[in-house]
């Protein structure tokens, strides 16, 4: 589940180098006027300006590195969550106010075992809870120098496999 209160399942199978991209955000369609109906409702400032986000996946791959999900701003504001070259899972923050994206790592096992392992992630201003598998959440607090408003968001990418 992302940024809503309806439970949608949504399942796919990725080869190497393919992805899902939903953009949250309606791009403008060339040639059409202001006034136009063909454009799409412009989503209010409130509604893309988070402060909180809940995310919740399964995922199954033998391949890493991959990234499992990226959320893409109009900013440089971005949500990542990645398996590393070893396999690991890595989630990244970047709300701005620091140099580098707040990394988390999740777990340094080997999670590209063919085996399904299922995600639920929350934050809220500062405080992120991520539960991986059967074990219990923990949570993790976003330095004092970063933002905690993830500004104008606008793309949602699910499934990236690099090739061998």
């Amino acid at each position: 589940m992302l940024w809503g209160e309806e439970q949608h399942n949504v399942g796919g199978f990725f080869e190497a180098g393919t992805l899902v991209k939903y953009n949250f955000m309606p791009e403008a369609i060339a040639g059409a006027s202001r006034d136009s109906k063909i454009l799409s409702h412009q989503l209010t400032p409130q509604e893309v300006n988070l402060t909180k986000e809940e995310v919740a996946f399964s995922f199954s791959t033998s391949n890493a590195p991959a990234i499992l999900m990226y959320v893409s701003s109009k900013t440089q504001d971005y949500l990542a969550v990645v398996l590393r070259h070893n396999g690991s899972l890595q989630v990244r923050y970047n709300l701005g106010g620091l140099r580098e994206p707040f990394s988390i790592d999740v777990d340094q096992r080997n999670l590209a075992n063919g085996q399904p392992h299922s995600i639920n992630m929350s934050r809220v201003d500062r405080s992120i809870t991520i539960q991986l598998d059967h074990y219990p959440p923990v949570t993790y607090t976003l330095p004092d120098a970063s933002d905690t408003q993830f500004n104008l968001v606008k793309t949602l990418f699910l499934g990236k496999v690099f090739g061998e």
